[in-house]
């Protein structure tokens, strides 16, 4: 009996099954022990591809003593296993021995009644004709994360859904102070080898946001570069990233498929932060036709990371640059003292009420070297940001892009994070922006997951520009907001917007805020963690301040839209 259960754990099974060949089970006197080897003998069935008998196995075994079977917790992992892969041909006994484990403890996926049968399958007896097209429950879509490995930093394990058009929805966003283990190790590799770890390093879902993943259960999140997450335009570019697969997965479950998708992190021995990824999806239609197939080469993701700082990519990982000591950084003199800079432009004044300056230094921008760079001007409120709080970051969450020209080597700032943007903007040819030099959207900022803050440069004049996001990794990406740059941020700190304008929850609806110029950021992240102790700083809901006012009693009209690719844009509020 031991040999069998052995047989299983050491994936021998057939070996394990051979022992008892000649031992009459039923003729034991020990109904416990009866009922143990025969749970023993249908996971050795499971993995010999025999799931039908081992579906017949174990509901006769639970027949015998139910509450032993529901509860026991191999049998309990057998069941979710098979329900995963599928059984069509034992659809009616997995739903019994599925709603007899609810009854019992709960089970995922949850409320599952029945489990469905494949397009065209006959129910039988089992067998290794069982057909595992259509992996829903009760005809219903799933997704489950693998326990983390407590053993190794509590890393992600592996996540893996069966997606349908019901399955497949909004997921949750990230949260401020919920990071992937490896994440602030990866951000000071990141400034070593000369990046802005806000702009590069990213908490990557692994069912992703848009697939209905978690961003707030650290099972469905891994350290990764942003390249890695999404598109990056310039040297850091990789054609194969963690996003185009995802659009991939939603266009074929938009198209009617039912898609097992699998995501799995791969790590270098005991090392938190991932070489890669391995992604897995095959989708079905309902009428048998297959559909999406991706793998093998085609779903392998490297975490790899450009250095501009040593122009070349960290190959294959990021964890090459691990054992590297991380670089001290200098002082920054500032020749120009903040207070000096003060500016009373209304915009600013009524977001200081928000978020002080008082960590923020003037970042002393030459301006007419900008505006021939950039063949334009530069709203009034955003100069008048930069000479008070300058760039920097919000909350650790959010990073107020540094001026410099649209020049593309890499490195962080309103150069690189345009091009980003530009390497998404779906609506050349609007009729305000053909025959316009200056570029259709201009960066000022950058999330924690790749969400960039542009305006939309189409106005004449710059004090005219509105904020447009593009949301990372979103099937809507792109929404315009009637306003500028600072009555943006203080609207989206006081949660005056349908829904929040970014994939991390940091800044929505949430006051005060804490900005820390970037100087003060680099001299302080090597020997300290410069945003310590803001997750116990006083909230403010801002349910009280949402007429809409700036600090002048002035109401602002400040709407938002969204933009379909290639079409006019598209009014979702007022």
């Amino acid at each position: 009996m031991h040999t069998t259960a052995a047989g299983v754990e050491v994936d021998a099974p057939d070996t394990g099954l051979s022992f008892v060949d000649d031992v009459d089970v039923a003729a034991m006197p020990s109904r416990g022990r009866i009922t143990h080897y025969r749970i023993d003998e249908a996971r050795a069935m499971h993995r010999r591809g025999r799931s039908g008998e081992a579906v017949v196995t174990l509901r006769a075994a639970a027949q015998r003593a139910p509450h032993y079977v529901h509860a026991h917790p191999m049998a309990r992992e057998l069941v979710g296993d098979m329900v995963r892969r599928g059984v069509p041909s034992q659809a009616a006994a997995l739903s019994g021995l599925v709603r007899g484990q609810n009854d019992s403890q709960g089970f995922t996926p949850d409320g599952a009644p029945q489990a469905q049968n494949a397009p065209g399958a006959d129910p039988g007896t089992g067998g290794r004709q069982d057909d595992s097209r259509d992996c829903r429950v009760g005809g219903e879509g799933w997704t489950r994360y693998g326990i983390s490995d407590s053993a190794n930093g509590s890393r992600a394990t592996k996540a893996e859904a069966c997606l349908d058009s019901k399955e497949v929805k909004d997921g949750t966003a990230t949260k401020e102070g919920i990071k992937p283990p490896g994440y602030k190790w990866a951000g000071l590799t990141a400034r070593w080898l000369g990046l802005e770890p806000r702009y590069s390093i990213n908490a990557c879902h692994l069912i992703g946001k848009d697939l209905g993943g978690s961003g707030t259960d650290l099972a469905n999140l891994a350290t990764c570069s942003r390249q890695a997450n999404a598109n990056v335009a310039g040297p850091g570019h990789m054609a194969d990233h963690m996003y185009s697969i995802e659009e991939q997965v939603r266009d074929a479950v938009d198209a009617g498929q039912i898609v097992r998708y699998t995501v799995e992190p791969h790590y270098s021995a005991n090392r938190t932060v991932p070489t890669g990824f391995t992604i897995g999806a095959s989708g079905w239609y309902e009428d048998g036709r297959p559909g999406l197939s991706i793998k093998g080469k085609a779903g392998i993701v490297a975490n790899s990371i450009y250095s501009p700082r040593f122009q070349h990519w960290e190959p294959g990982n990021l964890e090459r640059a691990w054992n590297v000591q991380p670089h001290t950084h200098r002082s920054h003199p500032v020749t120009m003292d903040r207070n000096e800079s003060r500016s009373e432009h209304p915009a600013l004044a009524s977001l200081r009420r928000h978020m002080s300056s008082e960590r923020g230094q003037n970042e002393q921008v030459d301006w007419p070297a900008m505006e021939a760079a950039w063949g334009t001007a530069f709203p009034a409120d955003f100069v008048a940001f930069m000479a008070e709080y300058g760039s920097g970051g919000i909350s650790d969450s959010f990073q107020v892009a540094l001026p410099n020209t649209p020049l593309l080597d890499g490195t962080s700032g309103m150069g690189q994070e345009t091009a980003n943007a530009l390497g998404n903007w779906p609506a050349f040819g609007l009729t305000s922006e053909a025959n316009d030099l200056k570029p259709p959207v201009i960066a000022w900022g950058v999330t924690v997951v790749g969400d960039i803050a542009c305006w939309r440069t189409s106005a004449a004049n710059p004090d005219d520009w509105t904020v447009i996001v593009f949301k990372n990794r979103s099937r809507r990406p792109w929404t315009e907001y009637g306003c500028g740059m600072t009555e943006f941020l203080r609207r989206t700190f006081l949660g005056e917007w349908d829904e929040n304008p970014f994939n991390d929850e940091t800044l929505w609806n949430a006051t005060p805020q804490e900005f820390v110029h970037w100087r003060e950021e680099a001299d302080l992240f090597d020997i300290d963690n410069p945003w310590a102790g803001l997750e116990a700083r006083s909230r403010i809901n801002g349910s009280a301040s949402r007429a809409g006012f700036t600090g002048t009693g002035r109401a602002v009209s400040c709407s938002a839209t969204w933009i379909r690719p290639g079409l006019e844009p598209q009014s979702v509020t007022s």
